[in-house]
């Protein structure tokens, strides 16, 4: 059996996570999707597979303790899971799904039997509530079920076939908010889908002074004209903001040489337009409203950070950072609970073709907008197309996906 070179076969695959929250829309964990790239280098199945694994493993948590404790949900084939393949994986982190087969043999149970002895998690994707598949779902930790596939009553029905039974509910393809509530009521204890970063339909609300404070600030920022001195004195009166940024330029996120102790000291060594960089950041994360996921902070500086890196891989070989506010904006509309046209208009000095960007027009920047978007809901078949159409090579989307997301993480931690 041959070989296979996993870091070589990592920039070859196609990898995204998606989150999954508890009852209290707190991250539970990750299921990762992905996608071998076509015409890239091929071994064995076997081989393929165990490289894959590992790509996905070393993908999903990051270094720092925050994201370690997450679990991450793999999808194994039947085949996969006879094979003993899910042992190459922690059974701490692990959770081990499979479709709700049709057909199950003595051997399939007994491995899956295995696997929980040894503290793996037990997942059925698309649970089916099969009265032949009791035996199995007695192992089962989870049962997945997608509600974009069933009916409300159908979901209610399955749930409640087997009163006995000990695992929990996980929902997937929550896509709205709506859809959120209709099924909250049912019983699950998981959630899955992107339904955390898109506001409601309905919701017109008022902007707090804090926010509206916020906002001038950011305008402030905007002004490639700023007064530096009235600026730094700005920032000092709020002894938070100076805080948490006197914090962030001394951690691990921006490795200095020399200790960064007052605000001036920043502007004079950084130069405004790091400064204007990290401000930015700190002003950002500081609008999330309360009963938010953090998650949304985190999936707008990973967007910032991969469409910066990206930039800088396309023709122009340059960092565009007006890529970088398209992305740490993009969902600036869920964070806030209001419309992104409202949002843009408070944001009067940005660029306009970021302005319009982020209002859903078509701009030069659209395309990155899309691509990363597509990652995120997994459609493979749009990330292929829209990385030729920005002539990106699938190795670079993969490499900055994964160091954007390190990268969040650790300026999360920072602040």
């Amino acid at each position: 059996m041959s070989t296979i070179d996993t870091q070589k076969s990592y920039y070859n695959v196609f990898v995204a996570r998606q989150p999954i929250f508890n009852r209290k829309m707190k991250i539970w964990g990750y299921e990762l999707f992905y996608r071998q790239e076509e015409g890239s280098d091929s071994a064995t199945y076997i081989d393929e597979f165990k490289a894959t694994m590992e790509v996905m493993s070393s993908l999903a948590l990051s270094p720092d303790d925050k994201f370690t404790a997450a679990k991450v949900i793999i999808n194994f084939s039947k085949q996969a899971i006879i094979e003993d393949l899910p042992l190459s994986q922690h059974p701490k982190t692990t959770i081990v799904q499979f479709a709700d087969p049709e057909k199950i043999s003595p051997e399939f149970i007994d491995k899956v039997r295995k696997l929980k002895d040894r503290g793996y998690t037990i997942s059925i994707d698309d649970y089916a509530a099969r009265y032949e598949n009791t035996e199995l779902y007695d192992l089962t930790d989870i049962m997945t079920l997608n509600i974009s596939e069933i009916s409300r009553a159908d979901i209610a029905q399955r749930i409640q076939l087997f009163p006995g039974l000990k695992g929990s509910y996980l929902a997937k393809k929550v896509e709205t908010a709506e859809q959120f509530e209709s099924v909250e009521t049912l019983g699950f204890a998981y959630y899955q889908g992107y339904f955390f970063k898109r506001p409601k339909t309905e919701v017109t609300r008022k902007i707090s002074s804090n926010e509206m404070l916020r906002f001038n600030l950011m305008e402030m920022l905007n002004n490639d004209n700023i007064d530096l001195v009235e600026l730094s004195k700005t920032i000092e009166k709020d002894v938070s903001l100076s805080a948490r940024l006197l914090n962030l330029l001394n951690s691990a996120a921006y490795g200095l040489s020399a200790k960064i102790s007052s605000v001036q000291q920043a502007v004079i060594y950084l130069g405004w337009d790091q400064l204007k960089h990290w401000l930015r950041m700190i002003l950002f994360t500081d609008m999330k409203q309360p009963g938010k996921s953090a998650e949304l902070t985190s999936l707008s500086l990973q967007r910032a950070k991969i469409l910066e890196m990206l930039s800088a891989c396309s023709e122009t070989k340059k960092s565009d950072e007006r890529l970088f506010l398209v992305g740490l904006f993009s969902l600036l509309d869920a964070m806030l609970e209001m419309p992104m046209d409202s949002v843009v208009e408070r944001l009067s000095a940005l660029d306009e073709t970021i302005r319009e960007t982020l209002r859903g027009g078509e701009t030069c920047f659209e395309p990155w907008l899309t691509l990363i978007e597509a990652m995120e809901e997994s459609d493979w078949g749009k990330v292929g197309a829209m990385a030729a159409s920005l002539d990106l090579e699938a190795a670079d989307i993969m490499r900055c996906y994964r160091e954007a997301l390190e990268w969040s993480n650790t300026v999360l931690n920072s602040m």
